[in-house]
């Protein structure tokens, strides 16, 4: 098993990724893998400390800022992948799928 996965789930308030947080944990044992997973609201993207993060997951409703944010985050020095969560898998909580498509992105599967 390679060293810990580090994601943040960027979205609107923090209430429904909350879930989906929870559902990633849970479901990366079935990839092989241990997660360190958190959730902000996007409108903080400024406050955040990206400063080890594997990857940038995005949450549907907020996916209209995605060029801001990454756009920020490279003003950083900071090259970290980023996914846009699928609704369908947002909306079902659907942890496992999400962090399956993390590890497609991060090519970890």
């Amino acid at each position: 098993m390679e060293g810990k996965i580090r994601i943040m789930v960027l979205c609107a308030s923090g209430m429904s990724s909350g879930l989906v947080v929870d559902s990633i944990i849970e479901h990366a044992p079935e990839y092989g893998v241990e997660v360190d997973v958190h959730c902000s609201p996007s409108l903080r993207y400024r406050e955040l400390d990206y400063n080890g993060l594997d990857i940038i997951l995005i949450a549907p409703q907020v996916k209209s800022s995605t060029g801001d944010i990454m756009e920020y985050v490279k003003g950083l020095g900071l090259d970290i992948p980023y996914m846009n969560i699928q609704m369908r898998e947002y909306g079902l909580v659907k942890g496992g799928a999400i962090l399956k498509q993390a590890l497609e992105v991060l090519g970890r599967v």
